[in-house]
């Protein structure tokens, strides 16, 4: 799954900003985490969690 994220430049685009944005809503202060939460809803970038999960582990 990562190596076809890494091959397709809009998947590699959109799944960094997944993963900097879970950074943010993680380690962020309250209201970073309100904006990166806002965002990802914006965004709609539910479907990177797997891809996220996959990758790190």
């Amino acid at each position: 799954m990562c190596d076809r994220a890494v091959e397709d430049p809009e998947a590699l685009e959109a799944y960094l900003e997944a993963q900097r944005l879970a950074l943010l809503i993680l380690f962020g202060d309250e209201e970073i985490q309100a904006e990166a939460r806002a965002e990802w809803e914006r965004q709609d970038l539910d479907a990177y969690l797997y891809l996220l999960g996959v990758c790190v582990n």
